[in-house]
Parts: structure tokens; C-alpha cells; sequence
């Protein structure tokens, strides 16, 4: 089965930095979700799945659809308020890519682009 929508998970290096969604500098990609959840609930799985709970969210097994991104990944920390994450609404005529920031409460969009599929 496949995911309809993706969330990429960027760390920040330092709380001033923001992410505009890809790599920087100040961020690192550390894991790609898929997910059959729309939206929100997207990230709040995405999130849920990078929590180091009872162990490290990059030990043993993988969540379906967690697809962990770069070097040191066994060392990877929580995903935390003001790391960014960037929702992929799926391959279709409105896709969309939603820049996200983890706020204290939930998410805080910060920018939408949209996708125009090749014609």
C-alpha cells in the first residue's frame, strides 16, 4: 500500500534559524513520513514518530512509512518545537507543498506553494 501524502522532518541547529523548506545551513533533513493520514494529522503522526519515548525513534523497528534520512541518524534527537516540516499533499492536479513550523500547540504554517504537474 502506498502513502498519499509525505512529510519531511527538518532539526534546526539554532532556535533563530528558519527553515524554508529544504536543507540549510541551519537545518537537516533527518526523515521522510509517509502517511494515508490527510493534513494535521500527517504531522502529528510525523511527530509522533521522531519521539524518543522509550527509546531512540531511530532504534529496532521502523514505523511503516518513517524513512530515515542521513549520517548519524542512530543519534538523532526529538523532533521539538521550531523544527520544520514540510507536508506533501500527493501526486495530483491541486499538490501542494505546506511549510510547517512545531509550535508550542500543535503546527504553524508558514508557507504554502503550490505544484503544477508537467504537462
Amino acid at each position: 500500500m502506498k502513502a498519499t501524502t509525505t512529510v519531511k522532518v527538518f532539526h534546526k541547529h539554532r532556535p533563530e534559524a528558519i527553515a524554508v523548506g529544504a536543507a540549510t545551513k541551519e537545518t537537516t533533513h533527518v526523515a521522510t513520513v509517509g502517511t494515508h493520514h490527510k493534513g494535521t494529522e500527517a504531522l502529528e503522526y510525523a511527530y509522533r514518530v521522531t519521539q524518543n519515548v522509550d527509546d531512540a525513534w531511530t532504534n529496532g523497528a521502523v514505523p511503516w512509512g518513517l524513512d530515515v534520512n542521513g549520517a548519524n541518524w542512530d543519534k538523532q534527537r526529538s523532533t521539538m518545537v521550531g523544527d520544520m516540516m514540510v507536508l506533501d499533499t500527493g501526486a495530483n492536479e491541486t499538490r501542494t507543498f505546506e511549510i510547517y513550523k512545531v509550535a508550542m500547540m500543535g503546527f504553524e504554517l508558514m508557507e504554502e506553494r503550490p505544484v503544477h504537474p508537467a504537462k
